[in-house]
């Protein structure tokens, strides 16, 4: 009997991870993510890239060098009239230089952009595997727990069947029950190595280097208001931000097609030789393009239509994701509060009724009062509820998730600063 409330009270203030295992620091695996994630090194190069052009936009073309021949009687170069070398270069309009330096920097900036929202996206991932392997560990620990609470039952049932007072029924449950439990553990397993796997990959290190355990705080903090969370997104959201550097980089392609309606210029310098006559003398070429020639008019007027319309385009595409933006953030924020009183339910009034059900239950079943399958009744309300119990942690963190990756911060504690 002893034996049975100890190992009942341990069910009933479990606490479901093991002091003794090294913990998984979800900050550290983080960190270890933002620095070591494939896709996320991908994107800072492409953010490198990006700035290169800058100073290659506010340059000039490469100048042109050029050496003739000229006037020679059957292609015998020693009988050329004239041997010039002719040093040519392209000049740009000065604004379009200065435009296309500006459309540049604003790429650049858009990219940094785009870094920053797969950054947001790379530690929503972590969090969500971080929190699924906590899920499927402490589901193996509380299966753990069961099987050995559910090995006294059986242990309780023979007994009780060996002196004649309940039949053979009740020992062949708790067999069943056992086995059940056994099916649970691989299928829990199961979802660690997988959770285990995701993380792998998003830090890009083998599953071998995971040995802990991971581990959740006791407590849900979750007090903001959707207003705070609304402003700090409208600020900080990459995806926004990127979208509104595209309005801008449309308005400086439109404001470019506009230039192109002014000339071009080349300048050159030529120096002559001629080694029949002995002349040696210098030549000045200058050259401008005719953008305005009615021949070519037509295509430099639909390039500033074109602009005209990726400027709409674009315009509306940053409005909608303003707009769906407020949407995700409304939407991840009821679904949080919603989780986090869930959870509250839980925690401080479902299972302290399920365990206390649990142990008038087993009281009775010992002195005859009732009969196995209302004690394997309470066993499995109090089980199912501390499984709803963690799976609703799991998804109020994956949700939390969700709303920093959309407002654009590594934890939602930032809004408060």
């Amino acid at each position: 009997m002893k034996t049975i409330i100890w190992l009942l009270l341990i069910f009933l203030q479990l606490n479901l991870i093991a002091q003794e295992k090294p913990k998984l620091i979800l900050e550290q695996l983080i960190d270890e993510a933002l620095n070591n994630n494939l896709e996320l090194q991908a994107f800072s190069e492409t953010v490198k890239a990006s700035e290169a052009k800058i100073p290659q936009m506010r340059s000039l073309d490469d100048p042109e060098l050029t050496f003739r021949l000229m006037e020679m009687p059957g292609l015998k170069p020693n009988e050329a009239m004239n041997a010039n070398i002719e040093l040519m270069q392209m000049v740009r309009f000065p604004t379009k230089i200065s435009t296309e330096a500006r459309i540049a920097e604003l790429e650049a900036n858009r990219a940094q952009q785009l870094y920053n929202e797969k950054s947001v996206e790379i530690i929503m991932k972590a969090k969500s595997a971080f929190y699924e392997l906590w899920m499927a560990q402490q589901s193996l620990e509380l299966n753990r727990v069961n099987s050995e609470l559910m090995k006294q039952f059986l242990q309780i049932a023979q007994t009780r069947y060996a002196v004649g007072k309940i039949s053979q029924q009740d020992v062949l449950r708790a067999q069943v029950e056992i086995a059940k439990l056994e099916k649970e553990r691989l299928g829990f397993s199961e979802m660690e190595e997988a959770a285990l796997a995701m993380l792998a990959s998003l830090l890009n290190k083998n599953i071998s280097d995971f040995t802990g355990t991971a581990t959740a705080p006791d407590t849900i903090f979750f007090d903001l208001d959707i207003k705070q969370i609304q402003v700090y997104a409208l600020k900080n959201c990459s995806k926004l931000r990127s979208d509104s550097l595209m309005v801008e980089k449309d308005k400086a392609m439109h404001k470019l097609a506009t230039l192109e309606y002014l000339p071009d210029f080349k300048v050159g310098v030529e120096y002559v030789s001629s080694p029949i006559t002995g002349f040696r003398g210098w030549s000045l070429l200058a050259g401008v393009s005719l953008p305005f020639s009615f021949w070519t008019l037509g295509k430099a007027n639909a390039r500033v239509e074109e602009a005209s319309a990726n400027i709409l385009k674009s315009t509306a595409m940053y409005k909608d994701e303003r707009n769906m933006l407020l949407s995700k953030v409304r939407e991840y924020f009821a679904k949080s509060n919603s989780l986090k009183s869930q959870w509250e339910l839980y925690q401080n009034n479902i299972i302290p009724l399920a365990e206390r059900t649990l142990q008038v239950t087993l009281t009775n079943y010992q002195t005859g009062q009732t009969d196995f399958l209302m004690l394997l009744d309470a066993y499995r309300m109090l089980v199912m509820e501390k499984m709803e119990q963690i799976m609703t942690r799991m998804k109020f963190e994956q949700t939390l998730a969700d709303l920093e990756k959309e407002i654009g911060c590594r934890d939602i504690e930032e809004v408060l600063k």
